[in-house]
């Protein structure tokens, strides 16, 4: 089965609370498995740019509690 990531939907700047609304779900060729690091990524800040498509991992983020 194929693995899907959590991409953005639209750019995301700096400091920007991550929402559902921001967020897409896509198969992406790199190794990452944000899927599972969903309720990581919900509610937490950005602390970087992030590009519409790209995936959003935790080190992207200003996660307050993992």
């Amino acid at each position: 089965a194929a693995v899907k990531s959590i991409v953005a939907k639209r750019d995301i700047a700096i400091d920007t609370t991550i929402t559902i609304n921001d967020i897409n779900f896509k198969r992406v060729n790199q190794n990452i498995d944000s899927l599972d690091e969903l309720n990581y990524v919900l509610g937490n800040k950005s602390k970087v740019n992030i590009l519409r498509d790209e995936a959003i991992s935790i080190n992207k983020l200003k996660v307050k509690n993992k």
